[in-house]
């Protein structure tokens, strides 16, 4: 689960911290941060503050739906990269930080890089089915900003260490040429899961 910006991403909210957050954001600016926990952590660490990644996603939730159990429906769309700076001590059920919001580097990705990365992304959608086809060509829309394509078809395609990864990476030349050796790597396994995601 990465919310990269432009991405939406659905989520279902149930545990009872995260809709006390939601009705919060609800009740504010609707902003929302999604960091990754750091893998090896038990269950009982779960209920408390387990470590989490130090990049991560910032959103706004754009739908809402709450249901009469108190449960919450939602899509997030992403707006920034940020990197928590620190976290506040617990005052809520939920955790909260003071992030640093990240801006990519301002050179441009080369054509070369873009159009490599393209013809990967069109390699592969001939490997899936149907839905995942349909998925990846409505990626390959945003063929116009390569680094933003790159970052959407990670979310699609790649496995989440890949994209926490990409998340930390500001420069749009190395995050392209990144995603896109990724991606070739998977054309060469050619394993596909059912719905779309390579296994």
């Amino acid at each position: 689960m990465t919310l990269f910006p432009g991405g939406g991403l659905p989520l279902h909210v149930f545990e009872p911290r995260y809709r006390n957050l939601v009705a919060d954001a609800l009740a504010g600016d609707r902003v929302v941060a999604l960091p990754r926990l750091e893998p090896g952590y038990t269950q009982a660490e779960y209920q408390g503050r387990p470590p989490v990644a130090p990049f991560l996603g910032v959103g706004v939730i754009v739908e809402s739906e709450r249901f009469v159990d108190g449960r919450y429906q939602l899509v997030v769309r992403g707006v920034a990269r940020a990197r928590i700076a620190r976290e506040h001590a617990p005052e809520r059920t939920y955790r909260e930080a003071e992030l640093l919001i990240l801006e990519d580097l301002t050179h441009a990705v080369t054509s070369a890089a873009a159009e490599a990365l393209a013809g990967c992304l069109v390699e592969l959608s001939r490997c899936l089915d149907a839905e995942g086809a349909r998925a990846l060509g409505r990626v390959a829309a945003l063929s116009d900003d390569p680094a933003r394509l790159a970052d959407h078809a990670a979310a699609l395609l790649l496995p989440t260490d890949a994209c926490q990864d990409l998340m930390g990476e500001l420069d749009p030349q190395l995050r392209v040429e990144r995603v896109t050796e990724l991606l070739a790597e998977l054309l060469l396994s050619a394993r596909v899961m059912p719905a779309g995601r390579p296994s």
